[in-house]
């Protein structure tokens, strides 16, 4: 304890506020960036099972400020840049330039790696939400009738169709008049909640018809 005592009285004030500003700030950094890449993981296991988004990244006050995709103002970004600022502060004060300087260039590098390291995780978001299932890529595509559909909104059936290269099964209804049997083709027309469907019954055109209305348009 002594010699710490020694060491802490030989720097200067300077340093000293870097050295206050850093090892609180470099802590909560080390504990967040665990955290964080352990709710990336719980994030993309609860996808996978039960559509449960983690949202590890908190805005400050409410702040919408984008560069890029990339929220501006928040927590991470904060910690970050104090971290980074305190250690760039410490090794730019013993090169013996102006505090100015001194704070200006720790600020500038702060700045810098703060982006680099939101950007990294934010490509870490991103490839994690892209093996997520998005229904709103149901629309439009075709599917078949897995538990029958009761006519005009009279009832729920279920349908599967292939969505981001998997065989997925949805809660479905629809306005058709008729009844949609086990089997029968469908066409999604909506997304009516995060896992129900408004669909219509799908009638593939012949072949035959398809080349006599072509010939018949020239």
């Amino acid at each position: 304890m002594t010699d710490f005592n020694i060491w802490w009285e030989a720097i200067p004030a300077l340093q000293k506020t870097f050295w206050l500003i850093g090892i609180p700030f470099t802590v909560i950094f080390l504990i967040q960036t665990v955290l964080t890449l352990v709710g990336l993981d719980a994030d993309h296991d609860a996808d996978m099972d039960s559509d449960f988004d983690i949202d590890t990244d908190t805005d400050v006050d409410g702040a919408e400020a984008m560069i890029g995709g990339l929220k501006f103002f928040t927590v991470r970004n904060f910690i970050t840049f104090f971290t980074i600022f305190s250690w760039s502060g410490i090794v730019f004060s013993r090169m013996g330039i102006t505090p100015f300087i001194v704070f200006a260039l720790a600020a500038v590098v702060g700045l810098i790696v703060m982006l680099m390291v939101a950007y990294m995780f934010l490509g870490m978001s991103r490839m994690v939400q892209s093996g997520s299932l998005n229904i709103q890529n149901t629309v439009s595509q075709i599917g078949e009738v897995y538990i029958p559909i009761p006519a005009d909104k009279k009832g729920k059936g279920q349908i599967q169709l292939a969505v981001q290269g998997r065989i997925e099964e949805f809660d479905a209804v629809t306005e058709d008049l008729s009844p949609l049997p086990t089997g029968a083709k469908i066409l999604v027309l909506e997304v009516l909640s995060d896992h129900s469907v408004l669909v219509t019954a799908f009638k593939e055109v012949p072949i035959e018809e398809l080349d006599s209305s072509s010939s018949t348009s020239f």
